[in-house]
């Protein structure tokens, strides 16, 4: 969370400037916040694995029932990267208040169905609707910004990593499957988010090894 915010308060200014481009992809912004979003899904899949021993050995065994919820704020997190291009263009163009009001109506209408979300699911009805919102609030910046510029898809690792922490959450809770697959589960994620990342890691690597470069001259 604190590298995504981090990110965010260092990228955007970068991110507005791709924005006002109309010939721009957004590079920059793509290669940066697939890199947060490979560190989330890893950081994701590992509790997801074996979050319930990390929250046993942090907190002394107090809050281990927690332990199966962490994984869902991994998720949580990734819905927070995607759309980074659509929510630069709805801001380059002046639609942020538009964009604002629509997320203070989402807020008020998704406490509004906590209430009996919370008498008949519990906790799970409340992850739920905050997920739901999130997603929703997300597709609302694509279809506000496409009105304005086309908007380029760049989520493909923040899709894949929901859906493989939800998975492994799913196996060794539910499924519990012997060691020996857990750990082939959670190689096999990791080595689809590689593939899936493959261009922004490249980048960085290269990147770093001209920084190095640079420096020894």
């Amino acid at each position: 969370m604190v590298l995504a915010n981090a990110v965010s308060h260092n990228l955007w200014a970068k991110s507005l400037e791709e924005a006002r481009n109309p010939r721009s992809g957004f590079e920059i912004t793509r290669s940066a916040w697939t890199l947060v979003q490979i560190a989330i899904t890893c950081a994701g899949i590992i509790f997801a694995f074996v979050g319930k021993e990390i929250v046993d050995i942090i907190s002394n065994g107090k809050f281990t029932a927690a332990a199966s919820y962490i994984p869902v704020l991994f998720v949580f997190a990734l819905i927070q990267t995607t759309e980074r291009p659509a929510d630069a263009i709805v801001c380059a163009a002046g639609r942020a208040a538009s964009a604002s009001w629509t997320r203070t109506v989402m807020a008020l209408g998704s406490l509004i169905a906590l209430f009996p979300t919370i008498v008949l699911f519990g906790i799970k009805g409340v992850v739920a609707i905050c997920i739901i919102e999130a997603v929703a609030y997300r597709l609302y910046l694509r279809v506000l910004a496409s009105r304005v510029r086309k908007v380029p898809f760049q989520d493909h690792v923040a899709v894949f990593g929901s859906f493989a922490i939800i998975a492994e959450t799913a196996s060794v809770h539910w499924v519990v499957p012997p060691l020996t697959i857990q750990l082939a589960l959670v190689v096999t994620a990791t080595a689809m988010l590689g593939v899936i990342g493959r261009r922004s890691i490249s980048e960085m690597i290269s990147g770093a090894h001209q920084t190095m470069v640079g420096r020894r001259v």
